[in-house]
């Protein structure tokens, strides 16, 4: 059964919509229809989308979408706008076994914690044990020297926050004003900025991270090719 879209949703404003008519990653004019009347009823943004799938490459996109202008609006109850909080006081024991896992594993200071939880976390099946290694993004301890590590689309820092824990030299880069805010009170370098090449220097990162961006770029081939520039040769990205 389709779900019904409430009569007083807020539609997104049509001089901020793009039509592309073709694939963003391969340029694939070919596609199905996937999904229609879908809104966002997780952060509550504006606007009704359809959805396309690609038969080249099998990507996923919408059409018409936000042009660069107004996506901003997308943001506005997003989750990075919210300030900083990497010490979740929760007393679960599984909150607890976490902590300690993460602590143990990638230098983390979260609490409170259990030494258990790491020898117990290499117990789990491989979802559940992944989750918090994914949660750390797999950035182990710095280098000497090869510290330096970038956030694309950091928000509020708050994975910046945790990796400075483990010796990275952090800075982060956002188009979101308001998100960023929370980064800066943290004592984190940040650049307000789009991803474009005179952002940063050329091979000037030792590791370059970035989660949960890439599907909102308008451009994601130019987007990878641009912070790949700015990474060292050799360096870790993910």
């Amino acid at each position: 059964m389709p779900l019904t879209i409430p009569r007083d949703w807020p539609k997104w404003p049509e001089s901020g919509l793009e039509h592309i008519g073709q694939c963003p990653v391969c340029g694939s004019k070919d596609r199905s229809l996937l999904h229609e009347n879908l809104i966002d009823r997780w952060f509550h943004a504006p606007g009704v989308w359809t959805m396309h799938l690609c038969t080249s490459c099998q990507s996923c996109y919408i059409d018409p979408r936000p042009d660069k202008k107004t996506i901003g609006m997308a943001y506005r109850n997003y989750e990075t706008h919210r300030e900083i909080d990497n010490q979740n006081t929760s007393k679960k024991f599984s909150t607890r076994l976490r902590n300690g896992y993460l602590n143990i594993k990638y230098g983390y200071k979260m609490t409170p914690n259990s030494y258990f939880g790491f020898p117990l976390m290499h117990l789990l099946p491989p979802p559940l044990k992944f989750e918090w290694d994914h949660y750390a993004r797999h950035m182990s301890k710095p280098k000497p020297g090869r510290n330096k590590l970038l956030d694309v689309g950091c928000g509020n820092g708050e994975f910046l926050a945790r990796a400075r824990w483990q010796g990275w030299d952090v800075y982060g880069i956002d188009a979101d004003e308001s998100a960023l805010k929370f980064a800066k009170d943290a004592g984190i370098r940040v650049t307000l900025s789009p991803v474009q090449p005179d952002a940063f220097p050329q091979n000037y990162f030792d590791a370059i991270t970035s989660h949960q961006v890439i599907e909102h770029a308008h451009d994601p081939t130019c987007f990878l090719e641009t912070i790949y520039g700015w990474l060292k040769p050799g360096g870790a990205y993910g």
